[in-house]
């Protein structure tokens, strides 16, 4: 199939991917998924758990991953709004990895009745 491609996913302890369907393919991390499957930028580990909480399904990250390939919109955003290599790194994975504490906006315009 022309026109698929995947790029900068994590494969976790999952089957050994079939990139037959694809195109393109490249910067993929396999963590005890069958290694790197011939990517020049794809890399493998055998153990390790890169997400903060996978039994709560919070798939952020724990630490930067090696860098991914830089997308263009609307790749370059994450699914909570992070821009996409902002301190240099393109993550791969669902989400860019963030340090510290997600900052929230206090309500403005509050009355007291």
């Amino acid at each position: 199939a022309s026109g698929n491609e995947a790029y900068n996913n994590i494969f976790y302890n999952s089957n050994s991917p079939d990139f037959s369907k694809f195109s393109a393919h490249n910067y993929n991390h396999f963590v005890n998924a069958g290694g790197s499957h011939g990517e020049t930028g794809g890399s493998s580990a055998t153990s390790g758990d890169p997400f903060v909480n996978i039994a709560a399904l919070d798939f952020r990250l724990k630490a930067s991953t090696a860098a991914g390939s830089n997308l263009p919109a609307p790749f370059n955003v994450d699914g909570l709004g992070r821009t996409r290599g902002a301190d240099g790194t393109y993550d791969r994975g669902p989400f860019e990895y963030a340090t510290g504490a997600i900052t929230v906006s206090p309500p403005t315009n509050l009355r007291a009745q």
